[in-house]
């Protein structure tokens, strides 16, 4: 990787001649990774420093979700691409979702928008409050609440755990709730306009999203990851973690990170996206 200026360095001349060599080998590594499906992060560089979405992806990929990259202009119809609070000042979120693709936005994401006043880009697109978008930055959580039923932590565990922010919804479909002892407060949404939606308040707070959280919130971002794949992995058990799962074409690699076994299902659906949710 060289600065566009070395080119014209004379002391940098054999560096730049031997990776020009090495184009053919990397062309034909992007050419491989441009196959992969998942959840699409955004390659594009923030100038932004990103205090809680830092290595976002990463962690995701050790849940179980698998994540690929592409460019901003390449993302097609029935995508779905990962927002961190990174893009939202670099990209042109309705015209993405005007094409089509499908976003999801991370906790840091949804508050800067939140932050800044969510106006016609809070309402329209995200379904925010107009003149309230944010309820409450963290809450201290007892349960995820769906349908009616509680997921709370383990056996000899701590109660509670952070979660945040809380938002006023104006439109849209509250998927998933958290409990903190005064009520149930949304912290995954769903709207559907030419494309879908999700806004999250739950991945701000990595160790708790890896590990910590009850198994409904990594369950339901691989379900949700999984209606635009077609593929996804099912826990069976209480946490399901350390468990990389990629998509390359017809092919699916999955590699257990932890030194005993894990049990899951993998369910496959069609030939990939665009699904409605079961859930």
């Amino acid at each position: 990787m060289f600065d566009g200026s070395l080119v014209f360095d004379s002391e940098k001349v054999s560096l730049v001649e031997r990776a020009v060599g090495e184009i053919p080998k990397i062309s034909s590594w992007r050419k491989g990774a441009s196959t992969r499906l998942g959840l699409y992060r955004i390659a594009l560089q923030s100038s932004r420093r990103k205090v809680f979405d830092d290595y976002l992806e990463d962690y995701l990929a050790t849940i179980g979700i698998p994540v690929a990259f592409k460019r901003p202009d390449f993302l097609a119809q029935g995508d779905l691409a990962l927002i961190t609070e990174g893009d939202v000042d670099q990209l042109d979120l309705a015209a993405l979702s005007e094409r089509g693709v499908n976003l999801i936005l991370t906790s840091s994401a949804v508050e800067r928008l939140a932050d800044a006043g969510a106006g016609n880009l809070g309402s329209s697109l995200l379904g925010l409050d107009k003149r309230h978008p944010l309820r409450a930055r963290v809450t201290d959580g007892l349960a995820f609440v769906e349908k009616g039923r509680g997921h709370a932590r383990g056996h000899r565990i701590p109660q509670g755990f952070p979660v945040g922010p809380l938002v006023n919804l104006e439109e849209g479909d509250a998927l998933l709730y958290v409990y903190d002892g005064t009520g149930n407060w949304p912290v995954l949404t769903r709207k559907r306009t030419k494309s879908t939606i999700y806004l999250t308040g739950f991945t701000k707070y990595v160790p708790y999203l890896v590990s910590a959280f009850p198994e409904i919130v990594r369950q339901y971002l691989r379900d949700i990851v999984g209606v635009h794949t077609g593929v996804w992995i099912e826990s069976i058990g209480s946490t399901l973690t350390d468990l990389v799962f990629l998509l390359e074409g017809n092919r699916a690699t999955l590699m257990n990170l932890r030194n005993y076994s894990q049990r899951f299902r993998l369910n496959v659906r069609g030939k990939c996206r665009n699904r409605r949710e079961d859930r």
